[in-house]
């Protein structure tokens, strides 16, 4: 378990900025302790990669929150997705927000196919 200031070190995400994906139910810690301090787990710290890739893509945050929260939301292809449209980004020198659309898109279709 990490705390919440060793998560932003780890990952250069600010302490405030945790505290606020916890306020907004999209990063809740494994744990709070007695006094407070919130601990993160292997899982959390799993999610909030997804997070940032998301933010990358410059997805919003509302929007991050349904797809993770998605019963659908299979992780590792989303992994897969996310780095086919980084590269995608880098390469063509498309603006991840076009890279995202993309992205946003491919998950509705795929969340559509499976209902």
């Amino acid at each position: 378990m990490r705390t919440v200031k060793e998560v932003s070190r780890l990952t250069g995400v600010s302490v405030r900025t945790l505290h606020y994906y916890d306020a907004i139910g999209l990063l809740k810690p494994a744990e709070v302790t007695e006094a407070g301090y919130r601990l993160y787990d292997d899982t959390a710290l799993g999610r909030l990669q997804n997070i940032l890739l998301f933010r990358e893509l410059q997805f919003p945050l509302k929007e991050i929150k349904a797809i993770l929260d998605s019963r659908d939301f299979d992780p590792s292809e989303a992994l897969a997705q996310q780095i086919k449209l980084l590269c995608l980004s880098t390469v063509l020198c498309v603006p991840p927000i076009l890279a995202g659309l993309f992205f946003s898109t491919f998950f509705q279709k795929k969340t559509r196919e499976k209902s």
